[in-house]
């Protein structure tokens, strides 16, 4: 196996992607990481054939990754998240070939066929990540500040948001907050996080507060319940709760087994969309 740039990667993610590449594919892979898109548009990451070589290929492309968060959770773990998740999407490509080729469909049923494959790969990566947090409850993440451009990315994003504060949103100087005071106590997602994951977007967005409310009591039930003691504490001496991934998917599998899943559900059929 071959990479090139792995400086560009955080500390740590060079080691899952050798672990978890398929072992059929291991000698004949070549992973490449680009410090910037080489045209106009790229994905945060593609898997090919080179045929001059005889090797697979995948593409990563951090800069994308830094422009495109949907996970959750602080910055640095968004960061963080979005790149170990496109690279062991890639890997799942290659991990799942022998399943394409047993999948047949029309020749004109081209967007079929690309959905299905990508089916196959979130799946794998779905189980890996699965796997790495049944051994590590950060989810490989490695304690400290992240390297790499994610790294770079996440510095010039804190500088911008505490050199312009005036120019800055509410919303992203309160992302810096968390992100520093995850950071001080190991952290990695807030019981916001946990909420959201609960009650549908359409529902949290609408007239949800005395749920949420009780929700918030039902999330400090469970810390305690799951012997959770992982806070920041601010000057004035006020405790703010944070878990890390696999503290946090202790609460959400503690909440839906007292039914707080299916009591948002009911409660979100009725708000409209």
């Amino acid at each position: 196996m071959e990479f090139h740039n792995p400086k560009l990667l955080p500390r740590g993610m060079h080691e899952i992607i050798v672990a978890f590449m398929p072992s059929e594919v291991y000698d004949a892979t070549r992973v490449i990481v680009y410090p910037r898109e080489p045209y106009r548009y790229a994905p945060r990451g593609e898997v090919g054939y080179d045929a001059m070589t005889d090797a697979y290929r995948i593409q990563l492309y951090p800069s994308e990754c830094a422009g495109s968060l949907y996970w959750g959770g602080t910055y640095s773990f968004e960061l963080w998240m979005q790149l170990l998740s496109t690279a062991l999407h890639e890997a799942g490509h290659l991990a799942t070939m022998r399943f394409r080729r047993d999948y047949r469909h029309e020749a004109t049923d081209y967007r079929g066929a690309r959905d299905h494959y990508e089916a196959l790969a979130e799946a794998w990566c779905h189980r890996a990540l699965g796997r790495i947090l049944r051994v590590d409850p950060r989810l490989g993440q490695p304690l400290g500040a992240l390297t790499g451009y994610p790294g770079d990315a996440l510095r010039r994003w804190h500088k911008w948001g505490l050199e312009h504060p005036s120019r800055t949103s509410p919303s992203i100087i309160r992302a810096v907050r968390e992100d520093w005071r995850a950071s001080t106590c190991d952290g990695q997602l807030t019981p916001q996080d946990i909420v959201k994951k609960i009650v549908p977007r359409h529902a949290y967005e609408g007239h949800f507060r005395a749920m949420r409310s009780r929700l918030y009591s039902a999330i400090e039930q469970a810390a305690a319940a799951l012997r959770i003691e992982r806070f920041y504490t601010g000057r004035t001496g006020r405790r703010y709760r944070l878990f890390n991934a696999g503290e946090a998917e202790a609460v959400y599998a503690w909440l839906c087994a007292k039914g707080w899943g299916v009591r948002a559900c009911h409660l979100a059929g009725k708000v409209k969309r």
